[in-house]
């Protein structure tokens, strides 16, 4: 998310950066927080058993965090998410190509599905502005990420994290595994 940002932003001052940068977080939070309780009720509606939506999330997590993991052994022509030469940044476009991820929605949503009471609801939510609140530091503060320094911190942080999430993940599966094996042997 860092290098389309700077690549987008890079003509901006950093009052503009900062503008876009809170700007984008402000539009995202609401469009994630509708999304994730309109799929919450779909789920619902399709009465998707719980262990199902749990085995769901882990292997998003599983495929997030090996494609974080092997990222670093192939060579992948990425994707543009930077606007075109001469297209206008706007907080709509930063919040939806640069910060929202079909990944990311899919985990909210799952998350939503499976939360099975107001309080942790609640958390979800907590934890999901608390990571927009992070995304949009890290767009203020992109010219500090993107420093020789910052790049090979953010590459090991990148890889310290994708084996803590890949070990979330198998553990999430194994537990919806077992849940779906006592549910079928009951």
């Amino acid at each position: 998310m860092i290098q389309p940002f700077a690549k987008a932003t890079k003509d901006m001052s950093q009052s503009q950066v900062n503008s876009l940068a809170v700007k984008s977080t402000l539009v995202v939070i609401p469009i994630l927080i509708v999304l994730g309780l309109f799929g919450r009720v779909l789920m619902e509606k399709w009465q998707i058993p719980r262990a199902v939506l749990e085995l769901t999330a882990g292997l998003i997590f599983a495929v997030v965090a090996f494609s974080i993991l092997l990222k670093g052994s192939q060579k992948t022509e990425e994707k543009s998410d930077e606007p075109a030469a001469g297209e206008p940044v706007s907080a709509l476009g930063v919040a939806m190509k640069m910060v929202v991820s079909a990944h990311g929605l899919a985990t909210l949503i799952v998350l939503l599905a499976v939360s099975q009471d107001n309080a942790r609801t609640l958390l979800i939510f907590a934890v999901l502005i608390g990571v927009m609140i992070l995304n949009m530091l890290a767009m203020i503060c992109k010219r500090i990420f993107l420093g020789k320094v910052g790049v090979v911190a953010m590459q090991v942080f990148g890889v310290v994290l994708g084996v803590m999430q890949a070990g979330l993940a198998l553990a999430i599966i194994h537990l919806s595994l077992m849940e779906l094996h006592k549910d079928i042997f009951s």
